[in-house]
């Protein structure tokens, strides 16, 4: 499986193109909740006035991010007919129970944007995590310099991407002899997994043999599973290449495929 990867980064300039294209409509407004982005910036470049959706009229301008399928779309518009309607991203253009004013680019399927990944359930039933630096954040250097206490770290560390859905796998570098200090801190911030796969070593057989990343290979590589979420580049760029498959790295925010 191949995903289309749009950042924040990404989405930002290409709202800049499209909305150069546009003309001046009196008010703007937005389908909850990515539209606001694409609606806001029009607002400003045009000092159109951003005003709820249940207000629009014909004189509005309403954003969506993107639009796939067309459910959201075409619900908002049977109560909603008489505005013009604009989306930055489209996946498809037949057929389709709804009416699209301006489309910007046309995105290929399955897709992944740096803002609503994590929301995607049957890709996340389907992913690998990291621990470290993707569920929590990882402060390295204070932990590398003896700054932040390890034991402690694993009972306090600050959540970071924490999905709604169940995980497929986590696989993590931490040692085995942690995981009851891990599972409690997974059950407190209501984390939900099939898997838990931790290295079995000692911290010097974890360094001398590279067990950071084998472990992830080994799992990822199996059947099933669709994408690898990732904070080390070094580490996803090694994931995509002994497996053929996508990692997510959320430091770079890139998909390697």
């Amino acid at each position: 499986m191949t995903f289309s990867f749009i950042s924040y980064q990404e989405f930002i300039e290409d709202c800049k193109e499209f909305i150069q294209t546009l003309p001046k409509f009196p008010k703007v407004s937005y389908i909850p909740r990515s539209g606001i982005i694409p609606a806001f910036m029009y607002s400003k470049q045009f000092n159109s006035n951003l005003i709820p959706l249940k207000q629009a009229d014909k004189n509005t301008l309403v954003f969506d991010d993107s639009v796939r399928f067309g459910r959201k779309l075409n619900e908002v518009q049977k109560s909603s007919p008489e505005p013009t309607y604009a989306v930055i991203y489209y996946s498809q253009d037949k057929g389709m129970n709804y009416k699209l004013d301006f489309k910007y680019k046309f995105i290929e399927t399955p897709r992944l944007f740096e803002w609503n990944w994590i929301n995607q359930e049957h890709i996340i039933n389907r992913a690998c995590f990291d621990f470290d630096g993707v569920l929590c954040h990882f402060p390295r250097e204070d932990l590398s310099s003896g700054k932040i206490d390890y034991k402690e770290f694993l009972k306090n560390a600050i959540p970071k991407f924490i999905p709604d859905y169940e995980i497929g796998a986590i696989c993590t570098g931490r040692l085995e002899k942690y995981r009851k200090e891990t599972e409690e801190w997974l059950k407190k911030h209501n984390v939900k997994y099939r898997k838990l796969l931790m290295v079995n070593a000692t911290e010097e057989e974890r360094m001398m043999n590279r067990l950071h990343t084998k472990p992830k290979i080994e799992e990822y590589s199996k059947m099933g599973y669709v994408l690898f979420v990732e904070d080390e580049t070094y580490q996803a760029l090694q994931i995509n290449h002994f497996t053929n498959k996508p990692v997510l790295d959320v430091t770079k925010w890139k998909i390697y495929k």
